[in-house]
């Protein structure tokens, strides 16, 4: 269950950091992908989806109890970004 929580908070992420990037609201915050999203945002998007979808059928194959406490970890990485994500939405409205 944990990973549908995962790919789907990716999914919020990506679509929002789309939305908010290619409309002006936001920069990207992350230095590895701010230049990818300021040449190719939709492509730049696409390949976050896919990354995260064959990581995390990856890491569903390994068997080891650190790999739950590492995607709690992950999840609450990914909810505090929808919340920033959330604060931009709130201010543009």
């Amino acid at each position: 269950m944990i990973y549908a929580y995962v790919a789907g908070l990716t999914v919020i992420d990506v679509v929002c950091t789309y939305i908010g990037f290619t409309r002006g609201f936001i920069e990207e915050a992350n230095p590895l992908l701010k230049g990818v999203y300021e040449k190719e945002p939709l492509i730049a998007s696409i390949c976050i989806l896919i990354f995260m979808i064959v990581c995390l059928w990856l890491i569903s194959k390994v068997k080891k109890k650190w790999v739950k406490y590492a995607l709690h970890g992950v999840l609450f990485i990914k909810v505090c970004i929808v919340l920033l994500h959330a604060d931009w939405i709130m201010k543009v409205m």
